[in-house]
């Protein structure tokens, strides 16, 4: 068993039938005098991540199909098979490894970016010990007396 496209399965086919939803759903809202920009707004964010996936899916199959072809290319023709699954199925597991390096080397940049941040962060509150307790007492930056309500 070989693992499809990153985004071709059944969770994505349902988040593009949802996307493809949304607007029709906020129109009807809309006439109910429910819809506001806010819900317009994620909408349009939903519909750029759907953009997205579909550009990803599309490069990866082009990708793969590049794949394939330099493989069979390079390699002897004696190797693949007569109905060329062998092949495919080093193709496919060299696309899924590819696709596993890069999101493992994507989060671990990530995660070192937020280290930096939290560090700096230790840094800068570590410099401003009262900080933290003069926000707490005074959010607007002054200290006030309390207004009196007796006459």
């Amino acid at each position: 068993m070989t693992a499809g496209l990153p985004g071709t399965g059944i969770g994505s086919l349902f988040y593009v039938l949802l996307t493809v939803w949304m607007p029709f759903s906020e129109l009807f809202a809309l006439a109910q005098g429910r819809s506001s920009w806010k819900r317009w707004r994620l909408i349009a964010m939903q519909w750029a991540m759907l953009s997205a996936i579909i550009v990803g899916i599309w490069y990866f199959t082009e990708l793969l199909l590049w794949a394939y072809v330099c493989l069979r290319t390079w390699l002897d023709s004696s190797f693949v098979m007569e109905t060329n699954t062998g092949l495919m199925a080093y193709v496919s597991l060299i696309g899924g490894m590819v696709t596993l390096t890069l999101v493992l080397t994507a989060m671990f940049v990530l995660r070192s970016i937020q280290r930096v941040k939290r560090s700096r962060q230790a840094i800068v509150s570590a410099s401003r010990p009262l900080a933290g307790l003069q926000a707490t007492l005074a959010p607007t930056g002054s200290l006030r007396e309390p207004v009196s309500t007796t006459v």
